[in-house]
């Protein structure tokens, strides 16, 4: 049956639409960008950690994660283990949602190289490298670590080349390794990074 509308054009109020719908918004499924303080608990690789997400936003802010993410709190959210601490361990942020994997660079393409990327080597980038010479994989770490990348993260629990841990000792990088997937890895921090940094106004 078609409700016919309401004198002066306009339709009855349904009992099923949410509170506040159709006020300047529309809700989008699937699309949906949680604030801050609802990132604890979301993705399997965080969900029991106990950890406060940082910087949630005060009663009136609205806050865009201006800071971003720490490496030391993503080293404890996702049980990262540290194979090397770089002088910036403690302060380097992750401000963007994206990560990379360099193997465009271990072929010298840096053009569009972005280093506040999160950098993550899987079993392709390690095979890649085993084909090489000592001096060769070392010349490509050493180029990779001449850039302020926030962190080297090995997946797999895959052996870290020792030019690898040289280099990173060498230009004071992070270097960290994870026993998830490549894949595992990349999609639960994408993930998270998309739900902490996205904006958030609490009123």
């Amino acid at each position: 049956m078609v409700t016919q509308p309401a004198a002066g054009g306009k339709s009855p109020p349904r009992s099923d639409r949410p509170a506040g719908f159709g006020r300047g918004h529309r809700a989008r499924p699937g699309n949906r960008r949680l604030g801050v303080a609802q990132a604890v608990g979301v993705g399997p690789a965080w969900e029991k950690t106990g950890v406060p997400v940082p910087g949630a936003a005060r009663k009136g802010e609205d806050t865009m994660q201006e800071h971003g993410l720490k490496i030391s709190e993503l080293v404890t959210l996702f049980n990262l283990e540290v194979l090397n601490r770089g002088s910036d361990y403690d302060t380097a942020l992750l401000t963007i949602t994206d990560v990379n994997r360099p193997g465009l660079q271990f072929h010298s393409f840096y053009d569009y190289f972005d280093p506040r990327r999160l950098q993550v080597l899987g079993k392709a980038e390690i095979t890649y490298l085993k084909g090489l010479t000592t001096e060769q994989r070392r010349k490509c770490f050493d180029d990779l670590f001449l850039y302020d990348i926030p962190a080297l993260v090995i997946s797999r629990g895959l052996d870290c080349f020792p030019e690898c841990l040289e280099s990173a000792r060498v230009h004071e990088r992070t270097l960290l390794r994870t026993e998830e997937t490549t894949v595992e890895f990349t999609s639960h921090t994408i993930e998270y990074l998309n739900r902490v940094l996205a904006p958030c106004v609490t009123r």
